[in-house]
């Protein structure tokens, strides 16, 4: 190491000058796109450390700039949306960094608001994707192949599509 790197570790620890230079990160990442605190706190612990982070967390919480519960909603309602499954909604959150009872809750909490259950989700993503379920057995394994990776269980697909095997083949 020379002075130069010896200059540079000094200044990045230099507590005075990272944490305005972690707000300005952390600002200029929520400019783009909403994160989850989990996500913004791996992303700034990288580079600033973990106490620094955890600050700057803080005060965007304070702020208002960050709230999970309120992205999670709206997380949930775009997975919604596009047919996935309660269950693959949950493990998603999880991922993203979300607590599991918090995750679970919000799950629950938009499925009762919305008036499909899962067979009706089942039923509406094979007439969009697969107009053709009934009348091919083939399409009909694709489709149910396509929903068992939306997270639906095989019970839940079978449910379903048990009233269109053996009348159309």
């Amino acid at each position: 190491m020379d002075i130069n790197d010896l200059k540079y570790k000094a200044v990045l620890n230099n507590k005075n000058l990272t944490l305005p230079k972690a707000k300005q990160k952390a600002l200029a990442m929520l400019s783009f796109r909403a994160y989850f605190k989990a996500e913004l706190l791996f992303n700034l612990e990288k580079e600033f450390g973990k106490n620094i982070a955890k600050q700057v967390l803080k005060r965007l919480e304070e702020l208002g700039l960050i709230n999970d519960l309120e992205l999670s909603k709206k997380y949930v309602q775009e997975l919604f949306e596009k047919g996935f499954s309660n269950l693959l909604i949950t493990q998603k959150l999880e991922k993203k960094g979300v607590d599991r009872n918090l995750a679970k809750h919000v799950v629950k909490e938009f499925e009762q608001s919305v008036t499909q259950n899962s067979s009706q989700r089942i039923l509406k993503i094979l007439n969009i994707k697969y107009p053709n379920f009934k009348s091919e057995k083939k399409i009909l394994n694709k489709a149910m192949s396509t929903l068992c990776r939306y997270g639906y269980s095989w019970e839940e697909i079978e449910d379903v599509t048990n009233s269109f095997r053996g009348t159309s083949f």
